[in-house]
């Protein structure tokens, strides 16, 4: 079972939180702060999985305690929660793993709650996990699945296992998904990455096409 927290001013929008949380049998709601410098203060101790984090708080920039969750408690996931989608693209770009509208309903709720159960949080799987947006969807990739990126006029495109995707996406942004990672070509306009592609002659056949040495 999941352990969240909520950290959202807005006691309307932190109740009905609670009441999502309260129908679904997969998480468990530990603690809920209307002051965010409170429940980033209590993070570390309350061992959360997951984090609902609210945009809408005009005393503080959410994306500063968001920085501060992720220095601080690396394996809790991020879920930001706004009235609008303004900062949807800001808070992918900081590896949150969803993005709820308010009002939240019970169905977005639960397919954020099962996205969770599978791409991240304590005592389950936990991945990086990297968010692009792709024909006007937000669409989340596994690391393990990707082959490499190259740039072209720069737009970004990613080759997997299963799909090849195109993305305005910075391509160091991407990058930050990959800190681990050891990249057997670094000369533009390729980026590989070596240690996550299960098949070494997928890699042996684009450096040769592209002229690189390893």
């Amino acid at each position: 079972m999941l352990r969240a927290i909520v950290i959202d001013n807005e006691k309307s929008s932190l109740n009905q939180l609670k009441k999502l949380a309260g129908t679904n049998d997969n998480i468990n709601l530990i603690a809920s702060f209307t002051d965010p410098l409170e429940g980033l203060a209590n993070l570390a101790d309350l061992e959360a999985d997951v984090v609902f984090l609210s945009i809408d708080m005009p005393e503080i920039n959410s994306f500063y305690i968001a920085e501060q969750i992720i220095k601080s408690c690396p394996d809790t996931c991020i879920v930001f929660v706004a009235s609008h989608d303004d900062y949807a693209l800001k808070a992918f770009e900081l590896n949150a793993l969803d993005y709820l509208l308010k009002p939240v309903t019970q169905e977005r709720f639960s397919q954020c709650i099962e996205k969770l159960l599978k791409y991240g949080g304590r005592g389950i799987e936990s991945v990086k996990k990297l968010f692009i947006d792709f024909e006007g969807e937000t669409v989340l990739i596994k690391p393990d699945d990707i082959y490499y990126f190259e740039v072209r006029d720069k737009t970004v495109i990613i080759k997997t296992k299963t799909n090849t995707y195109t993305s305005s996406n910075p391509l160091n942004t991407m990058k930050q998904s990959f800190r681990t990672a050891t990249s057997i070509a670094a000369t533009a306009p390729i980026w590989l990455i070596w240690t996550r592609c299960p098949d070494l002659s997928i890699i042996q056949k684009l450096v040769a096409t592209w002229g690189l040495t390893i």
